[in-house]
């Protein structure tokens, strides 16, 4: 029973490793200013913004999310699409209020 037990408990750890490690979602930072968090569609990686980007970010902090498994970024397991929302609801960012552009 110890040894099931402990095998299991490696395996959360492990799991858990392997998330921090390969996050659903990947996120630029550049600029200064207001914060703005650009979402880019399925399929679609965050360079995607870069042209947009590129004239705001004198005036804003820009940042730019590509999603796990586009843009060279590794994929993670399924479910997906739950995992990334989660993320993205969760990123961390200072008390600004963002504006969000899709």
């Amino acid at each position: 029973m110890k040894t099931v037990l402990l095998f299991f408990t490696l395996l959360l750890s492990y799991s858990a490793q392997a998330q921090e490690i390969n996050p659903p979602i990947h996120v630029k930072v550049t600029g200064q200013g207001a914060p703005i968090l650009f979402i880019p569609g399925f399929s679609v990686p965050g360079k995607s913004w870069d042209p947009v980007v590129n004239q705001l970010e004198n005036n804003y902090t820009c940042h730019t999310v590509t999603l796990a498994g586009f843009g060279g970024k590794k994929p993670i397991d399924f479910p997906w699409l739950p995992t990334v929302n989660t993320a993205i609801e969760s990123y961390e960012y200072t008390d600004f209020k963002f504006e969000i552009f899709f």
